[in-house]
């Protein structure tokens, strides 16, 4: 826990691991080892913030903004690169009706160039306050040590400086630039720049703000860090079944809101199952009809026991609502109307509905009603007036649950976000070990 920089450099390679046990579907150990060493020149090393040079390409550097920005070894041919032309009796084309685009019939060379100066340009913009170019150019010490001695503009353009189309430039702005002796380099930075108005925003899900309560520590390393971690089996099916719900809602809403059938719903399942589980399939067959069986069953049962019935509003609808001190984001499953009233229906595909859980799910779907309730979304004038969960994997009675709506609950919600958002600013990731049994990070703050 206060091994800061272990933690950070750890939360870069575990993502590895996870995308690695995604794509191979299993837990072998040595594959995942050279997967991590072939990736991992791809990471930043973490370092926290003090008097350092980070170093990174100019690819990685788009979007972002420093103070001072190095572009070094500018030369000629090199960088820019230097334009190579194909051996065209190796060059096989493909037919122009299999091309998704028109084929391009430009000049290769001239297009080289004019990608370069982009790269160029996106590099040189980096910089907020100073931009230092620095070139490798044979024969040009002897200027150089010239314009060193007496610094007027004619000795420094007798300089040859860079690449012909770089020197050109800074030529042509010598008044808003200086010659730096590299054994004496001296930056004097602006002071940075701040907006009193642009504070720094929290960005939350309802994910999130749980994982805050349940442990702050917990929400350092999933929230702020990246520290993820591979699903429970159950929770990839209910990813799935998400997903296959979400398809399905579309084509009943593309066929005027009525019921496809149970022959296409089974048809839409089997298809998306097997394109997600192509491995899964050929080397564990049986287990694998036995999983499509499942997740079909409980599939048909949710349209023929509440489906059917629902006029679709909107499916997989995405909400964001932005306050002073946070950002709360997320999606509602479904939002549909019966009798005339809208109401919200969130899928859990999960067996467990005793109080502590039918808390969480009321409090998540408050939630929703307050984001559709803020200006900033479509449905505001139209109340939501129903809140249901239906819980996909319950076997012992309805798997539909309602709710009341509490106007109060909401504006507790309000202050909750708020308050949470406050914490976070300043850091508060103070670890809660009251219950760390089924915490999937307790092998790093035990």
């Amino acid at each position: 826990m206060s091994d800061e920089e272990a933690i950070r450099n750890l939360a870069a390679i575990v993502p590895s691991i996870s995308i690695y046990s995604e794509m191979m579907y299993d837990r072998g150990l040595r594959g995942a080892f050279w997967f991590i060493k072939d990736s991992i020149s791809g990471l930043d090393a973490y370092k926290s913030d003090e008097d350092a040079v980070q170093i990174m390409t100019v690819h990685k550097s788009k979007g972002l903004e420093f103070p001072v920005v190095i572009l070094a070894s500018l030369r000629d041919k090199g960088f820019p690169t230097k334009f190579k032309e194909n051996d065209m009796e190796s060059v096989v084309y493909i037919p122009d009706e299999f091309l998704g685009y028109d084929r391009y019939d430009g000049d290769a060379k001239t297009s080289h160039i004019q990608e370069e100066e982009r790269i160029l340009y996106v590099a040189k913009t980096r910089a907020e306050d100073e931009l230092i170019l620095s070139s490798i150019v044979k024969g040009s010490s002897e200027s150089v040590n010239v314009a060193l001695e007496d610094n007027t503009l004619e000795n420094i353009k007798a300089i040859n400086k860079a690449p012909e189309r770089i020197n050109d430039v800074i030529d042509e702005n010598l008044h808003y630039s200086k010659l730096i002796n590299p054994k004496n380099i001296e930056i004097n930075l602006l002071d940075p720049k701040h907006d009193d108005n642009d504070e720094e925003v929290v960005n939350l899900s309802f994910t999130a703000l749980e994982n805050y309560n349940e442990c702050p520590f917990k929400y350092k390393l999933s929230n702020e860090l990246g520290f993820t971690i591979k699903s429970k089996k159950e929770i990839d099916d209910g990813i799935f079944i998400h997903s296959a719900l979400e398809i399905i809602n579309k084509k009943i809403i593309a066929n005027n809101n009525e019921y496809i059938g149970d022959e296409e719903v089974i048809k839409t399942v089997e298809l998306l199952f097997e394109k997600a589980n192509l491995k899964f399939k050929e080397e564990k067959p049986e287990k694998y009809e036995v999983k499509l069986e499942t997740i079909t069953k409980d599939v048909l049962r949710y349209y023929n026991e509440v489906g059917c019935d629902l006029e679709i509003f909107d499916s997989e609808y995405p909400f964001y609502i932005k306050d002073k001190d946070y950002a709360f984001s997320g999606i509602v499953d479904l939002i549909y109307e019966k009798d005339g009233k809208l109401g919200i229906l969130d899928y859990k595909n999960t067996s467990l509905v005793g109080q502590k859980y039918l808390d969480k799910y009321k409090k998540q779907l408050h939630f929703y009603v307050m984001a559709l309730r803020d200006e900033n979304n479509e449905f505001k004038g139209r109340e939501i007036e129903e809140i249901q969960i239906y819980a996909i994997k319950y076997k012992k009675g309805d798997r539909l649950f309602s709710f009341e709506i509490d106007d109060d609950y909401i504006e507790e919600l309000k202050e909750e976000l708020k308050t949470t958002a406050k914490k976070i600013k300043n850091k508060e990731f103070k670890p809660n070990h009251e219950d760390c049994t089924d915490c999937p990070y307790q092998m790093i703050c035990k």
